[in-house]
């Protein structure tokens, strides 16, 4: 075993004995061996992991954003016929008056039924729309967090880049 303090050149290694080795390349000032990375994960592998976000498909946010529409009732009746005037005021004066005003009264029946149907089918398409917009502001949130995590992730990158810069410049290998 060679004594403290000697190095010992190989072709494919250099071997040093004792516990304060100097290491330098290049001409700069030897310097003693770098502190270790500190790995937060459980397994070193050569594979680059996924970010860990949430995919979103274009078809949610196509989903989250579609409204739905509703056919508004038909034309609104002509007025009824006018009454008799006189001593028949109020009165129809004529068998096709009268009928004329029983169809516009039918007809307003059918208008308002129609209306009635439009409110609600108005009230489903809310709840639509209330529930496409909760759908988006999820997938807004999911968003936000993939954003915070990806910017965490790479700023994380950038600080150990920035290490083993500092750690290969002290050693003379980049300048």
């Amino acid at each position: 075993m060679p004594q403290d303090g000697v190095i010992r050149l190989k072709p494919d290694a250099i071997e040093g004995f004792g516990t304060s080795e100097l290491l330098s390349f290049y001409g700069i000032a030897p310097v003693a061996r770098p502190s270790a990375y500190t790995q937060t994960f459980a397994t070193a592998d050569k594979t680059h992991d996924t970010d860990g976000s949430t995919a979103v498909a274009a078809a949610d946010i196509v989903a989250a954003a579609a409204a739905t529409a509703t056919a508004i009732a038909a034309a609104v009746p002509a007025a009824a016929p006018a009454g008799g005037t006189g001593a028949t005021a109020g009165a129809y004066d004529s068998a096709a008056n009268r009928d004329a005003a029983i169809v516009t009264i039918n007809d307003l029946r059918t208008h308002a039924i129609e209306l009635d149907l439009d409110y609600e089918a108005l009230l489903v398409d809310v709840a639509a729309i209330r529930t496409a917009y909760a759908t988006a502001v999820t997938l807004a949130n999911e968003t936000k967090a993939d954003f915070n995590l990806l910017r965490t992730t790479v700023d994380d990158l950038k600080r150990l880049v920035n290490s083993v810069i500092d750690d290969l410049q002290v050693l003379g290998l980049v300048q």
